[in-house]
C-alpha cells in the first residue's frame, strides 16, 4: 500500500477512500472508469470543525461537542452516495467505524479488535476481508452495502464507533 495522486490510487487494483466527506465529488468525479476494480469506502458523511469555533455552541448540533457534524443526505446512507460517484467498481464499505487512533492496534486486551465490512460483491468483501485479517483485525460481515453500511457508519450507525475485541 502507498500513497499516490488521485489518478495513481484509482489506476491501483484496490483503492481505498478516506478522504473528508465534502472532498469526495471533487477527488473522485472526472477519473476515469473503474472497470470492477475494488474500491473501499472510508469515509463517513461527517464535517469536522475547530473545536473553538461558534460551531462548537451549535445548540442544534448534538455531536458539537465532539467537533463534527453530520452532513444531511437526504435520507441515503453514505455507501449509496459514494456508489454513485465510484461507477463501475466493485464497493465495500471498511475501515470507517473505528477511530484512526485506534487503528494501529489491531491487537489487544488479548484478543483481535473488530473491522466491520459490508459490499454486494462477494469475491470483493473475500479480498477485502482477506487484507483486513492480514492487518491484524477480526473481520465481520455485515452483509450488503444497503445493510452493512448503515449499521457501521458514523455518527448514527449503531455499530459506527463501536470497539469490540474478539478474544
Amino acid at each position: 500500500m502507498k500513497a499516490g495522486t488521485t489518478e495513481e490510487a484509482a489506476a491501483a487494483d484496490i483503492v481505498f477512500i478516506a478522504i473528508r466527506w465534502v472532498n469526495l465529488k471533487h477527488v473522485l468525479g472526472g477519473l476515469p472508469a473503474w472497470n470492477g476494480r475494488i474500491v473501499v469506502d472510508g469515509t463517513n458523511p461527517v464535517e469536522w470543525f475547530d473545536p473553538g469555533s461558534p460551531d462548537a455552541n451549535d445548540s442544534t448540533n448534538p455531536l458539537a461537542t465532539y467537533g463534527i457534524r453530520a452532513v444531511d443526505l437526504d435520507g441515503r446512507h453514505s455507501s449509496s452516495v459514494v456508489r454513485e460517484l465510484v461507477p463501475g467498481a466493485r464497493l465495500v464499505k471498511a475501515f470507517n467505524h473505528l477511530d484512526v487512533s485506534v487503528l494501529d492496534e489491531p491487537e489487544v486486551s488479548g484478543g483481535r479488535r473488530v473491522l466491520f465490512h459490508s459490499g454486494d460483491d462477494m469475491d470483493a468483501k473475500a479480498t477485502v476481508r482477506s487484507l483486513i485479517e492480514k492487518a491484524g483485525f477480526f473481520a465481520v460481515d455485515l452483509g450488503t452495502l444497503d445493510v452493512g453500511g448503515p449499521l457501521a457508519s458514523l455518527p448514527f450507525g449503531p455499530l459506527g464507533g463501536a470497539s469490540l475485541i474478539r478474544v
